[in-house]
Formats: C-alpha cells, structure tokens, sequence
C-alpha cells in the first residue's frame, strides 16, 4: 500500500473537508515525462559590492547591486555557530575568541563594524502632471507579531526568492489532484531606529504604513524614463543580534484550489544610517535621507 501524507492545515477561512488534499509520493513517479514542467530559466549573474561605501558620492555605478543580503545574512547565522561557547575553552579563551571573529572579514575587507549598504525592492513613484513632480516613497513595513521585537522595529524588503515545485495529493474520498507548492525566501533589513526619519503615511492597495518620501521635479517624459529604474539603498551598519527569523504558511490547497505557499523571512539587523533614492540605471542618486538630529 502506498503512504498517504496529508497536508499541515494552517487555514484563515474554512474549506469544505471533502476538498482537502494530501500528497502522495508513490503517484509522483506516474506523471508522464511530457507533462513534466520545464525549469525555468537560470536568473541573471548579478554582481555586488565587497568593499565599503563612500557616503559623500554624488552618484552610484549604473546598476549599483549593493551588498549580496543573503550571503551577508548565511555569514552571520555561521558567525553565530562560530560563537557558541565550547565546554573546553575558558571564559577568558571565548572572550578573545569572539574579539577576534568581530574583526574577521564577511566579504571583502568589510567587517561588523563596517557600513552595509542593501539595495530594497520594494519602492512606489507616482507622478504629478499638474506640478510635474515625481514622488517617492519607501514604506517602512512592520514587523510580524510572531518575530519577538518591540512594536518600533520596522524592515525594509530587500530580496525576495522563490521555488515552485509539484505533486500528486489526494484528499479522503481518493480525488486526485497536481498541487503547485511555491516557497518564499524574504530577506529584509530590519531597524529599530525609524522614528528618527521623517516619515509620511504610504498608501500600498488597500492598507497604509508609514515611510519615507521624496519630490523630484520631473518633465513627463523624463519622469516615464526615470519611474521604471528608481530604487532605493539602506545605508546602515549591523547591529546585535545580527539576524532574525520567521516562518509560516498559506491556507492548504484544495480541490477548487490546488495551490499552496511557505514564507520564510530572514532579518538582518541594523542601524539605518540614510536611505538613498537613486536611479538603477544610471546610477545618479536623487536624494540622501537621514536622521534628524
């Protein structure tokens, strides 16, 4: 007989029993090579920066990356490892352990102490035609409740990955169904500090947070060029406990509804020094936000 495993159920509105469905790994292996789904194709090779920002640049390289969040963040969770206490080393030997790992390089020369700068993702321009401004906001997203921070920690979504795969599941009265499965990878620049940043209200479809904004005077025609490349940087430095992290997972799928999602966010924290408004492309910076004093 074939093991049957049903889905973990982590459903926010009710689903009819008869629907639910469980995989089932025997029935993966009779899928027919030619409905098999072809892989995607490989994501671009991108480039970051292994060495330390100059903050009084005036301009960025044309398609300034930044530093590589995700290495940053598996470096930090192996630093982490690397500083758990041994039974065999004294306390003096552990203390001049982790003196020496505060000044062993992440990537290139640059080390804990060193100002990281992470390229965000999620960034909004709307354009005024009447006043021929273009404005530009980075919404400071709270935190989930499940994370453990205080309420003024905010985060600022930098990379987000993502996996599909397949299976056959089958749900109790033995209807058999393909359920696509996407796993989510987020990893995110969190901050304690964004009460210190003159902030607006950000409207994003139909809920609202607070974030940064900045006006460019813009032609419409430079402005159609110029919206499509804004982005943004988090100039900051990292800050103990260095990283974070949460999981959690969609409604289970169904019959009607044969999909499912895992999310997985990955925190690193800082200290925001400035948000930079520049362009992708280009590399011209429009504006740096910092602190008030």
């Amino acid at each position: 007989m074939k093991a049957i495993v049903f889905l973990c159920v982590v459903a926010s509105f009710a689903v009819p029993r008869h629907e639910a469905l469980g995989q089932t790994r025997g029935l993966q292996k009779a899928r027919k090579l030619g409905e098999q789904k072809a892989p995607p194709p490989p994501a671009p090779v991108q480039t970051y920066a292994s060495s330390e920002l100059d903050r009084a640049i005036e301009e960025l390289p044309p398609n300034f990356n930044g530093h590589d969040i995700v290495f940053v963040y598996s470096a930090l969770e192996e630093r982490k490892r690397q500083s758990d206490k041994s039974e065999f080393e004294t306390t003096d030997q552990w203390h001049q352990r982790q003196a020496a790992l505060l000044l062993e390089p992440i990537v290139g020369r640059m080390t804990i102490g060193s100002v990281w700068t992470f390229v965000i993702g999620h960034v909004r321009s709307v354009y005024d035609a009447d006043s021929q401004v273009l404005q530009i906001y980075v919404p400071f997203h709270s935190m989930l409740t499940s994370v453990g921070l205080a309420s003024s920690f905010r985060s600022l979504s930098a990379k987000t990955e993502s996996r599909t795969s397949s299976y056959l599941g089958t749900n109790a009265f033995g209807v058999i169904a393909e359920v696509e499965n996407t796993s989510y990878t987020i990893h995110e620049v969190v901050f304690g500090n964004a009460q210190s940043f003159p902030t607006v209200e950000v409207k994003d479809s139909d809920s609202s947070t607070a974030g940064v904004r900045v006006s460019v005077p813009s032609g419409p025609d430079a402005a159609k060029q110029m919206k499509p490349e804004v982005s943004a940087l988090a100039v900051c430095r990292l800050t103990a406990p260095f990283t974070m992290s949460s999981s959690d997972y969609s409604d289970r799928a169904t019959v009607s509804i044969p999909f499912t999602s895992q999310f997985q966010w990955n925190y690193v924290m800082t200290q925001l020094l400035e948000v930079w408004i520049f362009d992708r492309k280009s590399g011209v910076i429009h504006a740096k936000l910092r602190p008030r004093d």
